[in-house]
């Protein structure tokens, strides 16, 4: 089944093409497939694979879906296909109802019919479901800028239900998995591509089409002092942001800067984060890895993020409502988030400052420098 364009706007900013998403909705539907659970209420997983015909190279390609009932079908993940290898995944926002998803690399590295990666859900309930998939744009280089061809088509629909006949046995532990993938193929189109500019005023590396969810933040920061590049006019927002470095924007942010007479062992006296993790260690913010040692060089944790976002907010007199862990339980690996952690998590996601991706919410995960941004512009705006 292939997907052709019927209307067409102009790409100018995340928040048009978005837009032109949710609009999208409103144009007749073509039922390409239909999923088949086992009877029952039981929890049934399968995947979807995703593959793009393109003849001219291209950089990536940023995709949106739609799902009929968020607590009955649930976007767990895209997962990366071999065909993309060495590209990066985009961020899974979620924003007005639609989840997007996709990849990205700085060159045009791809071409022809190729599997581009994997959707991966999950179902319960009895009803009937569906999943909306509609393709967004398509980026390439040219000339050293990134240009992007909006596309505004047709929603393809998978359409996910029950067998009938008697219910077996029902509860998370029965599971299914489902058998074999259907294949959603779009085609290219003869469209015109529409440039974006780079919104970012400060960073190359951070063009709006590529990093919606951050440009304004990183800008923001920027221009307060709290963050700076990691060359002229560089940024790198892929990169993952060290715990030192986490809390030396934390420590700029905040003032936190103060005298002290201990540090963590392993934090060299004359480092450019000596003095931001000596005066948040006297704070009672950083507590370390155990040991006396903070471990500065290693990538911070998503949930490591949070536990010392929540303690600095807490002493400079602006904490978040305590909330109930059962908060968590709206995101697929809630499980996995450490016992330290899961106060402080909880907080963040009820208050708004943590989001997710609308299906996870990776405490485990690195946190990367664009990442890093968002939360704390997010903590320094709040009321």
């Amino acid at each position: 089944m292939y997907i052709s364009s019927t209307k067409r706007s102009k790409a100018i900013a995340w928040f048009a093409v978005m837009l032109v998403l949710i609009a999208s909705l409103a144009v007749p539907a073509f039922a390409a497939t239909e999923i088949k659970a086992p009877a029952g209420t039981q929890i049934y997983t399968f995947s979807i694979d995703l593959e793009v015909s393109e003849s001219i190279p291209y950089a990536g390609i940023q995709f949106g879906l739609t799902l009929s009932d968020e607590s009955a079908l649930t976007f767990v993940s895209f997962t990366q296909g071999d065909a993309v290898a060495g590209s990066s995944a985009y961020p899974f926002v979620y924003s007005h109802g639609v989840h997007a998803f996709g990849f990205w690399t700085g060159v045009n590295g791809f071409q022809g019919s190729q599997k581009v990666g994997t959707l991966n859900f999950t179902y319960s309930g009895t009803s009937a479901q569906t999943i909306t998939i509609i393709e967004m744009m398509v980026i390439r280089i040219d000339g050293n800028k990134p240009v992007a061809s909006n596309k505004a088509s047709p929603v393809y629909v998978i359409e996910v239900s029950r067998e009938s006949g008697s219910a077996g046995p029902t509860g998370p532990g029965q599971g299914g998995q489902g058998s074999g993938n259907p294949t959603i193929v779009i085609e290219e189109e003869d469209a015109p591509l529409a440039e974006f500019e780079s919104k970012s005023k400060y960073f190359d590396d951070v063009p709006e089409e590529k990093w919606p969810w951050a440009v304004d933040e990183i800008d923001f920061l920027f221009e307060a002092g709290v963050i700076n590049g990691t060359a002229t006019r560089i940024y790198s927002p892929a990169a993952n942001i060290k715990r030192g470095d986490f809390m030396l924007m934390l420590a700029r942010a905040y003032d936190l800067f103060e005298e002290f007479s201990d540090n963590f062992s392993d934090v060299p006296k004359g480092s450019y984060y000596y003095d931001a993790i000596g005066a948040a260690k006297k704070l009672g913010i950083a507590k370390g890895t155990g040991d006396n040692k903070f471990a500065p060089d290693t990538p911070i944790t998503r949930q490591d993020m949070m536990v010392l976002v929540h303690r600095t907010l807490e002493v400079v007199g602006k904490p978040v409502p305590a909330a109930p862990q059962s908060v968590l339980t709206s995101f697929a690996d809630y499980a996995i988030v450490s016992d330290y952690a899961r106060e402080a998590v909880a907080a963040l996601v009820q208050s708004g400052i943590i989001k997710g991706d609308g299906a996870g919410i990776n405490p485990l995960g690195k946190t990367t420098r664009a990442e890093m941004a968002v939360v704390v512009y997010r903590i320094l705006v709040m009321d």
